[in-house]
């Protein structure tokens, strides 16, 4: 992924990692980002990239919101 390192996509997107931020939206900045990716200098790692993805899954969303909201209705249960 080569993206503007702004906003959400800045947090869902490891820079280096999986992979790169570009700073403004401008076609010199895109250019760079671009010449980036093709040197090489950076080797993405697909088990790397699964596995941060993996925590956005529909699944794991629905798990820790399942989880949260049994922990504050218990919460709040105990405080009746």
């Amino acid at each position: 992924v080569i993206c503007l390192g702004k906003g959400g996509v800045k947090e869902t997107v490891i820079h280096g990692v999986t992979g790169i931020h570009f700073n403004s939206q401008t076609e010199d900045d895109l250019k760079v980002a671009l010449n980036l990716f093709e040197s090489g200098e950076f080797t993405f790692n697909s088990v790397e990239i699964r596995e941060n993805a993996e925590k956005f899954s529909v699944k794991r969303f629905k798990n820790e919101f399942v989880d949260f909201v049994s922990d504050k209705l218990s919460e709040f249960n105990r405080s009746l």
